[in-house]
């Protein structure tokens, strides 16, 4: 999974688009969450609702913690 920050791409059948503050990754240890850990929150979450809300509850900051998550 490649992160990007911004750009217009098409999404393929199945795909995800996933939009974090940096409350949710962190911007400094030992805040950081890393992409190993965000794909595992993916990829058990049953929705993509799911998916944002286990981001909010997996992120490591204590503000400012905010996702969106699309799947196709």
């Amino acid at each position: 999974m490649k992160l990007t920050q911004s750009g217009i791409i098409e999404l393929a059948e199945g795909a995800e688009v996933i939009l974090v503050t940096d409350g949710i990754t962190g911007d400094r240890a030992p805040d950081l969450l890393h992409e190993s850990d965000i794909q595992k929150v993916l990829t058990e979450s049953s929705s993509a609702q799911a998916a944002a809300e286990n981001l909010v509850q997996a992120a490591r900051k204590i503000d400012d913690r905010t996702a969106t998550v699309f799947r196709r």
